[in-house]
């Protein structure tokens, strides 16, 4: 196992360790001002298609996040994992109390009989999620690699953020060249955009 791996691994299992130690209190807070501080944004005001993962246990929750966009009647897209060749699918819902089913991995995704899949370059924000992000937009997923291919080949126009809790956001994250970072950071605490920060 390479140095960078090794390093990603320890980042994890700490990661891992912070957010069990949460309290159900603090992660309700916390996912509500996160909810309000994406809601906040000039990018989400002014985007019409949005993406958004749909959260498990230990991850910040976005099923009121998603509901939240189809009340204000933009497009909603959720991904659907596909494991040959390992990659997402971009899928438009329209409702997220039927046609959703859990995945091997445990997340919610449209049955297969219902999946419209979206252009991605006509997706204009992304919520993005991450065991931890840092200071420059890196981000650590959980090691697949899905979510670094797929940021790949949306629009170089989009806005990706990044949502997690303050004990994820980190000084620097390790990271190779196949990374993607985000364009903007979204905690309990506020939003950063790190390429203003550089």
């Amino acid at each position: 196992m390479s140095d960078i791996s090794q390093d990603k691994k320890k980042v994890r299992l700490a990661i891992k360790r912070q957010i069990s130690i949460l309290s159900d209190s603090y992660l309700k807070n916390a996912d509500n001002k996160i909810r309000e501080n994406l809601f906040a944004l000039k990018e989400f005001q002014k985007s019409k298609t949005v993406m958004t993962y749909l959260s498990i246990k230990g991850e910040v929750e976005t099923l009121e996040f998603a509901r939240e966009v189809l009340k204000r009647k933009k497009r909603l897209v959720v991904p659907k994992v596909q494991t040959h060749p390992k990659t997402l699918l971009a899928c438009e819902i329209n409702t997220l109390e039927e046609g959703l089913s859990p995945s091997r991995y445990g997340i919610l995704e449209p049955v297969n009989a219902l999946i419209r899949q979206v252009d991605l370059y006509e997706i204009e924000l992304h919520v993005i999620p991450g065991l931890a992000f840092d200071k420059k937009g890196h981000r650590l997923g959980r090691g697949g690699g899905y979510y670094d291919r797929f940021l790949s080949d949306i629009s170089p126009n989009a806005m990706t953020v990044g949502v997690c809790y303050e004990c994820q956001f980190l000084e620097s994250v390790p990271c190779d060249s196949k990374d993607v970072p985000v364009r903007c950071v979204v905690t309990e605490r506020g939003v950063v955009y790190p390429a203003e920060g550089e």
